[in-house]
């Protein structure tokens, strides 16, 4: 089993459910406010990442970033489609 203690995942998605980028930040139980925060900084005032998806906002600004925080799970179940069928 993993040890994901303190660490965080980041899928950033062009087009959210909105249509608007999103970042899906996936956590363990134990990471602190100010460690998330920090998670936050580096993924919305990444340069590169900005110009990649087409936002322009000043770096200083969170906005045009959706953020879905969620619990990391330990224990993951991958399906393969193809073998069941689907």
């Amino acid at each position: 089993m993993p040890d994901i203690k303190g660490f965080a995942d980041v899928k950033i998605i062009k087009a959210g459910v909105d249509g608007r980028p999103t970042a899906q930040i996936l956590v363990s139980s134990d990471i602190g406010v100010d460690q998330l925060s920090k998670v936050i900084a580096g993924v919305t005032r990444n340069k590169d990442l900005r110009k990649l998806l087409g936002l322009k906002a000043c770096l200083a600004c969170r906005s045009g970033f959706n953020l879905d925080i969620r619990d990391q799970f330990i224990n993951e179940l991958r399906v393969d489609l193809q073998q069941i069928g689907g």
